[in-house]
């Protein structure tokens, strides 16, 4: 039986962990003032951690998106023990450290998955291509694949005001505003057909009944031979991780799958040929359906 003590030693190691976790936040970031960066660095050195990031190509690139990765994680519990609602509440620096961490599912998809799914670097490339981004938020990941992909438009759903008032602004600076349409609707209200050629949904912010019919609009709204990219938890034998994926999607409110169950959601919704894909470590795990 756990004790006092033992809950209490846990908090105590627990308590390091959480201000070591921001103290490498602190020392990535570029506008830590320097007394803070100073002893944040003091801290790092002392449990053996460097962040001398100069043998990088692009250290600064680097450091910019360690910070948000690191600090992602800590501004979501922060917000959640605050009694917030997942997304719906958390603020502006939340929000947009979120989106900016997962516009690198666009370079993901481009260096990895793109040779995996058949005919889909064809459907990207041709004129008036067209993608649906299901959970826009902030449009980060919209934008990214705005920008790697020149004949793509992007089409945005969020129904969070919030967000998609950040995502007007975020597309508005970025440089491919023209090519990025975002919209206030739920993917359950889709009515399009035969218009994209890709979609992404993530499982893990999209509850399951919403789920089920957005892949059934989804699969509509895909050209013969477009592909959807679902999201979701991967689920290890680690029991440990597994109970961290669960928490997680409790969390955001949204559906807890492994391979097994993506591919089976996505084989009731019509899709005749699913795969699950190869992600590297910090990457959600992704299974893919075409029509």
């Amino acid at each position: 039986m756990t004790t006092v003590q033992d809950l209490q030693s846990r908090i105590e190691a627990n308590d390091q962990v959480i201000w070591s976790a921001a103290a490498l936040v602190l020392a990535l970031r570029t506008n830590t003032p320097p007394d803070l960066r100073d002893a944040s660095l003091t801290l790092l050195h002392s449990l053996g951690i460097d962040v001398d990031l100069s043998a990088e190509n692009d250290p600064m690139t680097v450091r910019q998106g360690l910070a948000v990765q690191a600090a992602s994680a800590i501004l979501q519990s922060g917000a959640l023990l605050r009694g917030d609602r997942p997304w719906a509440d958390q603020s502006e620096e939340t929000m947009q450290a979120e989106g900016r961490l997962s516009a690198r599912g666009a370079q993901l998809v481009k260096d990895v998955i793109l040779s995996l799914l058949p005919g889909l670097d064809a459907l990207l490339a041709q004129p008036g291509a067209r993608m649906l981004d299901v959970g826009t938020g902030v449009g980060a990941l919209a934008i990214a694949y705005a920008e790697l992909f020149p004949a793509l438009t992007v089409v945005g759903l969020d129904i969070m005001p919030g967000a998609l008032k950040l995502a007007a602004q975020n597309v508005a600076e970025s440089t491919v505003p023209h090519r990025v349409e975002l919209r206030n609707q739920d993917v359950s209200d889709l009515t399009e057909v035969d218009t994209y050629g890709l979609a992404w949904i993530p499982a893990p912010f999209v509850s399951g009944s919403a789920l089920r019919e957005g892949l059934k609009r989804i699969r509509e709204a895909l050209i013969p031979g477009g592909w959807v990219i679902m999201g979701h938890a991967k689920i290890r034998a680690n029991e440990g991780s597994a109970a961290l994926s669960r928490l997680q999607t409790a969390v955001y409110g949204g559906t807890m799958l492994d391979d097994m169950r993506a591919r089976d959601f996505l084989i009731e919704a019509g899709f005749t040929q699913t795969v699950s894909l190869p992600t590297p470590p910090g990457a959600p795990a992704i299974t893919a359906g075409s029509r």
